[in-house]
């Protein structure tokens, strides 16, 4: 079970915009409304996953438990102007036809080395999502390229861009699909990276 949150942030606040612009802030914010406790890898723990529109001053994220908004939204404190948390649906069949989304790092991991290095290339992500997809259940028609957003966090020292990919895929494996949902896809989870959104045709 998973559950994702669609909130929307109020940017005119200093706290906010340095979230926003440093993705290890981020993340450690919205890990702060989960329960403490989760052990050496709470990320992990509960499979939080998010993603930031900062043009619409929005962010989607989900774990395997809704958050409590509360401590960051009390009477004296409004960092969400608006939150909406339902459950993750991830029911598909094998042989249907959904629509996907996926918010891909664009990193490669070299062979040689294990070390990744950023790629700007919309034919190199594309490839490496079909790839990707093919592994997790998912037989992709078709793969379009709808933009991309910087990931920076000077903390941890990264910098690279996120590919937003979608398009139509034949299901191969359903329990992929919803584990590849609830998971992730790809690099970068702790920073706004891997989320993959799976709907019907």
């Amino acid at each position: 079970m998973s559950f994702r949150t669609i909130a929307t942030v109020d940017t005119s606040r200093i706290d906010v915009a340095r979230d926003i612009a440093d993705r290890d802030r981020m993340h450690k914010r919205l890990m702060s409304l989960y329960p403490d406790g989760l052990g050496s890898s709470p990320r992990k723990k509960i499979n939080l996953l998010f993603t930031v529109d900062a043009p619409s001053s929005t962010v989607i994220f989900q774990a395997d438990m809704p958050p409590v908004v509360g401590p960051l939204n009390d009477a004296r404190n409004q960092y969400f102007t608006s939150v909406d948390t339902t459950e993750v649906s991830t029911e598909v069949v094998e042989g249907d036809t959904v629509k996907f989304q996926l918010v891909l790092a664009g990193l490669i991991r070299h062979s040689g080395t294990g070390k990744r290095t950023t790629v700007l290339d919309n034919k190199v992500m594309i490839a490496k999502a079909r790839g990707s997809l093919g592994k997790n259940g998912l037989n992709a028609s078709n793969i379009e390229c709808i933009g991309t957003d910087e990931v920076v966090s000077e903390k941890r020292g990264i910098h690279y861009y996120n590919y937003h990919l979608v398009g139509e895929a034949t299901v191969t494996d359903a329990d992929a699909v919803a584990a590849a949902v609830r998971q992730g896809l790809g690099a970068g989870r702790l920073w706004g990276s891997a989320m993959l959104f799976v709907s019907s045709v």
